[in-house]
């Protein structure tokens, strides 16, 4: 039997508009659509099942927060909200209870209570409970008004991880994290076995180590002794010339130090000597600063005046370049234009002399025709009559003519003015728009220049002030690294001159080093009475037990290093009773309370000071009372529990004071170390300042410089050159217009006149004709042919001649206006040439003010430079001299050191040499030969022979069982880790194994999604395809789910670019397909089909129809199309601002019963 579910009914108590009251909202199987006006709460049931399962936020919900949610109208306002969910469970559900309620109470305060069947549960298991029967975080099964496009909005990996989560895969992913823990686990354990591994091999290496100890011992035992006899003899010879040299280098250091002080002496009073002068230099530099200062103020200006003068310099030898230039075109065609009048003149003068004697042949042709004709008594007066009002008016027409070609060489030449100026006014208007452009950038130029200059002073401002803070912060720590190394010397002169006895036992095992040693006062203030406490004491060596001390005091001997106090750790005694003192002013506490130690040494420390008490001073003790305890005062005084009394002038034994002095050696050293670190990054910082104010400086004088050059032209003053150049050229280019109108008018008069004189022309010729054939069978009309020949041949040449004529006028008006371009550039080129010569001497001048100033600030800063220079060397001697004084100050107290050290050297050497005549005694049975090595190498054999007997320790016996043991228990982890190494394999292989399933049931729900999608889509909008696929087939979970929907008859390339109603449909499409794949209980939509047409959202309702068989579908809408399919049909109305629920008759349903 198929599992499913679905909501019998909701209800409702305080939540949105639905009431104060408690309602039931019946809903049941099948399809239920929710009917009802704009506003009246149908979305509000949507809200309620959303709110009660937790499939939403408040901000989805339309609420700010959830105690938004709590009904609140008119006065009227709820307590709480709560919704029930009453479920019909038919297996869905993991629980056998056939109805399932799931209710939610939000109080006003925002808290909310989930409950499942009256048990209250954590949301996060209330949405593991609902994902079990299919219902989901992500909601899919739950669309929202205006949400449905929120599908095909998904990211590509918001839509794979949908189809992840329906395709139930989680338990694959359960199943891979509990198999990657067991995989850490035996990965942990593997790493155990390994460390214990590497122990156990440790452990054999060292046991193979000590089989070797044995054979050692005793020929080391018989070097040593002999080594050592050898060593005594070798050191009571060297301490002989030791003695001799010592002697030597105290008289030697006696005559350094008195010249040393001589030294310092010379020092200090050249040191004061140069401090004045100094001062004195720095009076000098002030009054030469201030007139650098106006000097440089002087040249810039005076640059600044010539880079003008150079610029316009510049422009105006430019501009007489391009005149001459412009001047040699204009001879040039003025060259051409007379060679072409010259030539036109000889071919005028050639015409005419042809045109003279075809004249004279016409006018003989004329009399031979004119006798003929009166040969024949014909008259021809009316004919001569047109001849010659025939050559008036062709002369007429000449006349006209050449007028009219004049007239049109001044037009031709006035349009290409008027061209010439209008390309220059375009050209301006052009380059007006660049300048202006140009002056724009220029104003911006300026603009960043000053806001860059504004921000580098701010810099060099800040820059300044933290140069000044550094050098006065470096002058702090070369005095304070002054002091360091002052309070170094002393302490180091202090530490040399303690000699610890105790270090030649440090090589034997087992001590530990004296009490001294071994302690630490908690405050230096306490020192001088703790050594007065301990006393002799604190010089007692400890050692480990009596064995021990016998082998330093046979060292002693042997040394003859003298007698020493040992205390054994394990022999120490002390009587262990409570401390108490009286809370009296002036006790400070128990001397054992005022050290730090060890606890191991516990015993020790209070063996050596006992019950002391340390008091305040004398008075303190005689308040406390004499004889009740031992006591010391901070200054040194001793009272015994006797009443003997112990005081005077106290000299610190170091005992106490060597470690105190050690520690407080080892802080100077570090805080010197500090000091000369800081004051190398001082320095370098300072070094990096004075670069950094230097460049901004230089920046700082170009960005001025660049502000200046850019500042030399702004745009109003470019605007005023502009408008006055614009005017000027649209005024000339009026006149022109008006004189090329004026032309063209007499153009036109002149185009009549040739016109009505043409005609008349013709009118005489016609009548002319007339006459020609009326007499032409007379015999005339040979002669008259030929007299029109030569006629028509005199009248080309005038042609000609007028034509040469015209074009030689031409020419002539071209040549005129040529020689007054030329003559108007040359007076420019002449005006340019004087004004060149002008700028020249300015700029000379300019020049030679700017050297002179500068001759005059090289002067001062000569002067300044040498005192500078001389401030410098001053500075730089002090320094130094500071520098000398300070090394020689140490270098003195080095020898006083020194010296100190040499006669307390020489002291201990003469002990030694007794000592050591004592101790050679014990090594008289030796039969020593001559030994050529020296004491170094002897000793280095010793230790190297002591060291090696020590290192050896004690021999185990039992090295080869041990071993044997070792071995046994290696492998035995080695066959462990083997199985562990097997096992993780196979943990390896099951993430493996599953992870290739999880891919498998994965892609198997994506390819039956995708089939379902690309048929319902085909079935909602036919001819439309649909599919999805994958970003990366091979690896699923490394991308998305990609989706591509082609509406019918589009090619849609995005699906943001679909219609309303199509992106409902895909969406519903995809909805569906998942529905398919594994039905949710319930399905939730909010007016899916707002952006539907009649036709589709018919086919939706017919869809939800045959889907509702398989889930329920709870549809909000206002199309009846679709509510005609539903079971149900639920109504919401509002009356007073309260929703109330109501069940309307689907007679639209019943209809379609009866039809199918």
């Amino acid at each position: 039997m198929e599992k499913r579910a679905y909501i019998e009914k909701i209800v409702v108590e305080g939540f949105k508009s639905y009431g104060t009251k408690r309602k039931e909202i019946p809903l049941g199987e099948g399809f239920i659509a929710v009917v009802g006006p704009n506003g009246a709460g149908k979305s509000n049931i949507g809200d309620a099942i959303s709110f009660a399962l937790g499939l939403s936020s408040a901000k989805a919900l339309r609420a700010k927060n959830l105690s938004y949610l709590i009904f609140s109208k008119n006065g009227q306002k709820a307590d709480h909200a709560y919704v029930e969910v009453h479920f019909k469970n038919l297996g869905a559900f993991p629980v056998e209870d056939e109805e399932v309620v799931i209710s939610r109470k939000v109080s006003k305060d925002g808290r909310s209570i989930f409950k499942i069947n009256g048990q209250v549960v954590r949301e996060r298991d209330l949405k593991d409970f609902l994902a079990k029967a299919g219902i989901y975080e992500t909601a899919y099964n739950v669309v929202y008004q205006g949400d449905i496009v929120k599908f095909l909005k998904m990211t590509p990996v918001e839509r794979r991880k949908i189809i992840e989560e329906i395709s139930g895969i989680g338990e694959y992913e359960r199943k891979k994290e509990k198999a990657l823990e067991e995989l850490a686990e035996v990965e942990l354990k593997i790493k155990e076995i390994d460390l214990i591994l590497e122990e156990i091999s440790n452990q054999l290496k060292r046991l193979k180590e000590e089989k070797e100890k044995l054979e050692k011992f005793k020929e080391l035992q018989r070097i040593k002794r002999e080594t050592e006899a050898k060593i005594l003899l070798k050191e009571k010879e060297k301490l002989l010339k030791e003695r001799e040299r010592i002697l030597n280098e105290l008289s030697s250091l006696r005559e350094s130090l008195e010249d040393i002080t001589f030294q310092i002496q010379e020092n200090e009073k050249e040191l004061n000597e140069r401090e004045r002068l100094l001062k004195e230099v720095n009076e000098k530099i002030m009054p030469f600063k201030e007139k650098v200062g106006k000097f440089t103020a002087e040249i810039e200006n005076a640059e600044r005046s010539i880079k003008e003068k150079e610029r316009e310099l510049k422009e105006s030898e430019n501009r007489v370049k391009n005149l001459e230039e412009l001047i040699n075109n204009l001879l040039s065609d003025k060259e051409n234009l007379e060679r072409e009048v010259g030539t036109l003149q000889l071919e005028l003068e050639k015409l005419k002399e042809e045109y003279k004697s075809l004249k004279e042949v016409e006018r003989e042709k004329l009399r031979e025709l004119e006798e003929e004709e009166e040969r024949l008594k014909i008259t021809f007066d009316e004919v001569k009559k047109l001849e010659e009002e025939k050559e008036k008016l062709t002369e007429k027409l000449n006349s006209l003519n050449k007028e009219k070609q004049e007239l049109e060489i001044q037009r031709a030449n006035l349009k290409n003015k008027i061209e010439r100026i209008k390309e220059d006014i375009n050209k301006l208007i052009s380059e007006r728009e660049e300048k202006i452009k140009e002056i724009k950038e220029k104003e911006q130029e300026i603009k960043r220049l000053k806001a860059i200059k504004k921000k580098e002073e701010e810099e060099l401002r800040n820059l300044t002030q933290e140069l000044n803070i550094y050098e006065k912060r470096l002058s702090e720590v070369r005095k304070k690294l002054e002091e360091v190394l002052k309070e170094k010397g002393a302490i180091e002169r202090e530490v040399r001159s303690f000699s610890d006895v105790s270090d030649v036992f440090k090589d034997i095992k087992g001590v530990y080093g004296s009490v001294s040693e071994l302690i630490r006062v908690k405050n230096p203030e306490h020192i001088t009475a703790i050594e007065v406490a301990g006393g002799g004491r604190l010089k007692f060596i400890v050692v480990e037990d009596e064995e021990v001390a016998k082998e330093c005091i046979q060292l002693a001997k042997r040394m003859n290093l003298g007698r020493f106090s040992f205390i054994p750790l394990n022999r120490v005694r002390v009587e262990e009773r409570p401390l108490r003192y009286p809370r009296t002013k002036g006790a400070v506490d128990f001397a054992v309370n005022l050290v730090e130690y060890d606890p191991k040494f516990e015993k020790v420390v209070k063996f050596v000071f006992g019950d002391t008490l340390i008091v305040e001073n004398f008075e303190s003790a005689k308040a406390i009372g004499i004889g009740n305890y031992r006591m010391v005062t901070l200054e040194g005084e001793l009272f015994e529990k006797s009443g003997v009394i112990t005081g005077g002038a106290v000299k610190p034994s170091g005992e106490l004071n060597k470690r105190y002095y050690e520690e407080e050696l080892q802080r100077l050293n570090a805080e010197e170390e500090k000091l000369k670190n800081e004051e190398s990054i001082i320095q370098k910082k300072i070094r990096e300042i004075r670069n950094l104010i230097s460049e901004k400086t230089a920046l700082l004088k170009v960005s001025e410089r660049k502000i200046e050059e850019l500042s030399s032209e702004g745009l109003e003053q470019y605007e005023e050159k502009f408008k006055e150049k614009l005017e000027n050229s649209k005024e000339y280019l009026k006149i022109l217009e008006e004189k090329l109108l004026n032309v063209e008018d007499k153009l036109k008069e002149l185009a009549e006149e040739i016109e009505y004189y043409e005609e008349k022309l013709n009118n005489l010729k016609l009548k002319e004709g007339d006459i020609k054939r009326h007499y032409s069978r007379e015999g005339v009309e040979e002669k008259r042919r030929e007299y029109s020949k030569v006629r028509k041949q005199v009248s080309e040449i005038e042609k000609s001649l007028n034509e040469i004529e015209r074009e030689l006028n031409k020419k002539t008006y071209e040549l005129e206006y040529l020689e007054k371009e030329i003559q108007e550039k040359e007076r420019e080129r002449e005006y340019l040439t004087e004004r060149i010569k002008s700028l020249k001497k300015e700029i000379e001048n300019l020049i030679l003010f700017k050297e002179k100033t500068l001759q005059e600030v090289k002067e001062a800063e000569v002067k300044v430079y040498d005192y500078i220079k001389q401030k410098e060397e001053l500075e730089k001697e002090i320094l130094n001299l500071k520098s000398k004084l300070g090394k020689l100050k140490i270098k003195e107290e080095e020898l006083k050191e020194k010296i100190f050290e040499k006669e307390k050297n020489l002291k201990v050497l003469e002990e030694k040499i007794e000592n050591l005549n004592e101790e050679l005694k014990e090594y008289e049975d030796l039969k020593l030969g001559a030994d050529e090595e020296s004491i170094p190498k002897l000793k280095e054999k010793l230790k190297r022979v002591t060291e090696e007997i020590q290192k050896l320790g004690s021999v185990n016996f039992r090295a080869e069982e041990d071993y044997a043991e070792e071995l046994k228990r290696f492998n035995d982890y080695k066959e462990k880790q083997q199985k562990l190494k097997e096992e993780s394999k196979a943990i390896k292989k099951l993430i493996e194994e599953t992870e290739n399933k999880k891919r498998k049931v994965f892609l198997e729900a994506f390819n039956q999604i995708n089939k379902s999608l690309k048929r319902i889509f085909s079935f909602l909008s036919p001819g439309g395809k649909a599919q999805m696929f994958l970003d990366n087939p091979e690896d699923p979970f490394s991308g998305g789910v990609q989706l591509t929907v082609k509406p019918r008859g589009k090619d849609v390339q995005y699906l943001e670019a679909m219609s309303g109603g199509e992106k409902t449909l895909a969406a519903l499409s995809l909805i569906f397909a998942l529905q398919e794949y594994k039905p949710s209980p319930f399905y939730y939509f909010d007016e899916v089909d707002a952006h539907l047409d009649e036709v589709n959202a018919k086919k939706v309702g017919e869809l939800i129809r045959e889907k509702s068989k398989e889930a329920q579908f709870i549809v909000v809408t206002l199309r009846e199309v679709v509510t005609s399919f539903a079971d149900k049909i639920v109504g919401v109305s509002a009356r007073g601002g309260i929703s109330e629920v109501f069940f309307l008759k689907n007679e639209g349903l019943e209809e379609i019963i009866k039809e199918a």
